[in-house]
């Protein structure tokens, strides 16, 4: 279960860069400037959603394995 974990913060990482790549804007977009801040403002947010799934994943395992095995103090 512990596989995957960071996979969710890679992919994230990953389209949210990609998508501040293409916001901010290269010489070689010029042609095609309003079709790169639209595909970069719709990947970014694609990440941001991803980043937020990640977190909430990771809190729902945490709470998971505190349930699981909870900590007893006797």
């Amino acid at each position: 279960m512990k596989n995957g974990r960071n996979l969710g913060v890679l992919f994230s990482v990953l389209m949210l860069s990609t998508g501040l790549y293409l916001l901010h804007g290269s010489p070689d977009f010029r042609p095609f400037t309003d079709l790169a801040v639209l595909a970069g403002a719709t990947i970014s947010a694609l990440g941001l959603i991803a980043a937020s799934w990640s977190l909430e994943r990771h809190l729902f395992l945490k709470r998971l394995e505190q349930h699981v095995r909870p900590n007893r103090q006797t």
